[in-house]
């Protein structure tokens, strides 16, 4: 189980949906690729999320994740990415631009190697 926090990193708002866009995957060694993975945490917010600009009050944010490791990719996995998506907020509304960030966590740190 890995905990992160989410950053607004400039002078935009962001808008997440409730499960913050998250997408988990893991980079299989022997495979060469990028698999999906499930996450075990489930959100139950009931409205979506806004990061204010960098610097202000509400400007970041925590998401826990635990990824499920399918048994067939045990003992693979050289990382864990975990990806957050949302649109640029403004004046009260998202807008069509896209919001995107990862970070790669080495299967070493996750305890899945």
């Amino acid at each position: 189980m890995c905990v992160h926090d989410v950053l607004s990193p400039d002078n935009k708002a962001i808008w997440f949906p409730v499960d913050y866009g998250l997408k988990l995957m893991a980079f299989s060694g022997r495979e060469g690729k990028w698999f999906n993975l499930e996450n075990r945490v489930e959100y139950y917010a009931v409205q979506e999320i806004i990061l204010e600009p960098k610097g202000a009050m509400f400007s970041e944010d925590t998401i826990l994740v635990d990824p499920v490791i399918p048994n067939e990719l045990a003992g693979d996995i050289s990382s864990v990415r975990v990806s957050v998506s949302g649109k640029v907020y403004e004046q009260g509304i998202s807008t069509d631009q896209d919001a995107s960030a990862y970070i790669d966590i080495p299967a070493s740190v996750t305890g899945q190697h």
